[in-house]
């Protein structure tokens, strides 16, 4: 992934000539963006997300630097690793160390924290719903969630990321642009990435935004790890949308693991079928194992909503320390978008903390 740093420091002529070697020699890993003052910076992060900010020493003090993105102080001498609480980087050492330092910085920030706060400020929620089993209406309650924000007056923006969506049921098209362009616009790497995309979301009369599943099935399979945090980073980044559904089964590999990292909370749909019990308790052990390895404290975020519940099953789930916020019987003979409209309407969303 390419991260984008800024450097705040008065010296033009040292900003013009690390900007100069770093184009040549690495752009393919990073940008630098040069600013010789804290205000000229404030004005420039504006349009830009920025991965880490380099402060030069006395430029800004350490108490007054704004929280939100990662930041390390820019330091003339090679002995200080920390000036307060923030790392330090010695500006005058060979690019190659200097390079290195700069990613190690983003790949930290990368593994311990993602911060979903626009350049203004605001904060964009993202609710991931997962399924421990297929065919139990994963997406039912992944368009419910987004149409109940909807009607709280929300701007939320509905993402599936199924291998094989069923979402142009819900939410009805009216252009011929799909999911597959936002692929494609990831995949070419063109800028203004963000502009593109936001000319293929449409907007559903359910005050729901979306885009139009994928032309075909194999398309989906051309995202990579990489190109999924890239765009859920980069629609964020914009703070358009207050609320972000995202709609995938959840598998556990670096992708599933970057998804559950990402988001607020987690909404894991069950039902109380005697495999749907097994599938539950295998996905609730391997979070566990997840927290377990990277203290990432992903139950603590999740919570189980038991959807098309049979009346014959029991669910026996005290063993599995996650909250259960609800349990919906099973809808027979009423149409798809009915049913996502009543659960839309239902009091236990509140207790999906985000």
């Amino acid at each position: 992934m390419k991260y984008k740093v800024a450097i705040v420091d008065n010296d033009e002529l040292y900003l013009g000539r690390i900007c100069r070697i770093f184009g040549e020699k690495y752009a393919d890993k990073l940008t630098i963006y040069s600013y010789t003052s804290v205000e000229t910076y404030q004005e420039g992060k504006e349009s830009n997300r920025f991965d880490l900010v380099l402060y030069a020493e006395g430029i800004i003090a350490p108490q007054d630097i704004p929280q939100g993105v990662p930041a390390a102080f820019f330091v003339g001498q090679n002995d200080i690793n920390k000036v307060d609480d923030f790392p330090a980087i010695s500006k005058f050492q060979k690019h190659e160390m200097l390079l290195k330092q700069m990613m190690d910085l983003c790949l930290d920030r990368e593994n311990t924290h993602y911060t979903k706060k626009n350049a203004l400020g605001n904060i964009t929620k993202v609710l991931l719903v997962t399924a421990a089993k297929g065919g139990i209406g994963a997406t039912t309650i992944a368009v419910s969630a987004a149409k109940h924000y909807a009607q709280l007056g929300k701007k939320v923006l509905y993402i599936s990321l199924e291998k094989n969506p069923s979402s142009n049921i819900f939410f009805q098209s009216t252009e011929e642009v799909t999911f597959s362009d936002v692929i494609y616009t990831l995949k070419s790497k063109k800028t203004n990435m963000i502009s593109r995309v936001e000319n293929i979301v449409q907007k559903d009369d359910s005050g729901v935004y979306f885009f139009k599943a994928c032309k075909t099935l194999f398309d989906i399979n051309e995202l990579t790890k990489e190109d999924i945090q890239t765009f859920l980073k980069e629609i964020c980044s914009m703070g358009s949308y207050e609320y972000i559904v995202v709609d995938a089964f959840l598998e556990f590999n670096e992708t599933g693991h970057f998804m559950c990292e990402y988001a607020d909370d987690i909404l894991i749909v069950a039902d109380g079928s005697r495999i749907g019990k097994v599938k539950l308790e295998n996905l609730k052990n391997a979070m566990t194992i997840w927290d377990n390895q990277s203290d990432v404290r992903f139950l603590s975020k999740s919570c189980i909503l038991f959807n098309k519940l049979d009346s014959k099953y029991g669910l026996e789930t005290e063993k599995l320390e996650i909250p259960i916020i609800c349990e919906i019987p099973k809808y027979r003979g009423v149409e798809e978008n009915k049913i996502t409209e009543e659960i839309a309407t239902m009091q236990f969303w509140e207790n999906v903390r985000g």
